[in-house]
């Protein structure tokens, strides 16, 4: 019995043990689960951001396609002196005004794509930094999820541990009814025993009595000199069974 309360005391606390695991893995689940609240928080522009960084890219394809239109315009301006349609010729002072106006709508294109260029690398920077969280985000997930296989399997061995101590717990009350049957029927091998000894002892007198009390043919000679002693006899049996005859 007590090698029974024991083994249920040390099971218990294994299971307190890992009840205050589990406690501790839920603790650092509550941490990590906090830090990537405030981590979603910090990137709740990302979708703004992508978004930019799209229309400034048409944006940008946009300026550059422009730019090349100018760049054929002024080639075109310097390198032919006549119409390509009409074959009439073009001023030279015509020619240097479409030049300087080319020029002039590159430079304010190009300057625009200088502003851009650098709006985009913003953006990228910040979409970088998102990046970076979301592995940081990514991590703790990670390990959300390896500590949640570890309270999975602490559980499960408490539910074992549990289960042993009910089986334990059971196999002992097992073993107490079969020691008080078995002193039961100790006690009645016993008094069996015993009215089994009186029984027989009152068969024996009575067996000796029938014998001494029967007619064998002894002759009356023998039987009137061992009369006597044959009443004294009968008589001592009769009354250890409390029965007396004078």
């Amino acid at each position: 019995k007590q090698d029974k309360e024991w083994q249920i005391n040390k099971n218990r606390e294994d299971i307190n043990k890992h009840e205050k695991v589990i406690k501790e893995y839920k603790n650092q689940i509550k941490k990590y689960t906090s830090k990537n609240e405030k981590f979603f928080n910090s990137i709740e522009d990302e979708k703004r951001i992508r978004g930019e960084i799209n229309t400034f890219l048409d944006y940008q394809r946009s300026i550059e396609k422009s730019i090349t239109k100018y760049e054929e315009e002024i080639e075109f301006y310097e390198e032919n002196e006549e119409c390509n349609t009409c074959r009439q010729p073009i001023p030279e002072n015509h020619r240097k005004d479409m030049i300087d106006e080319f020029h002039g709508k590159m430079h304010e294109k190009s300057t625009g794509l200088i502003r851009l260029g650098r709006k985009l690398q913003d953006f990228e920077k910040r979409i970088r930094e998102i990046e970076t969280i979301q592995k940081d985000i990514n991590s703790n997930q990670l390990e959300i999820a390896k500590i949640q296989n570890s309270i999975q399997a602490a559980t499960e061995y408490i539910t074992k541990i549990n289960e042993q101590i009910k089986e334990i717990e059971s196999r002992t009350d097992d073993i107490e009814a079969k020691k008080l049957n078995l002193q039961n029927t100790t006690k009645s091998i016993v008094e069996f025993t015993e009215e089994k000894e009186m029984l027989s002892n009152q068969k024996n007198m009575y067996e000796a009595a029938s014998s001494l009390l029967k007619d064998t043919g002894i002759k009356a000679l023998v039987i009137k000199k061992y009369l006597p002693i044959l009443n004294k006899l009968i008589n001592k049996y009769l009354a250890s069974m409390d029965f007396f005859v004078s």
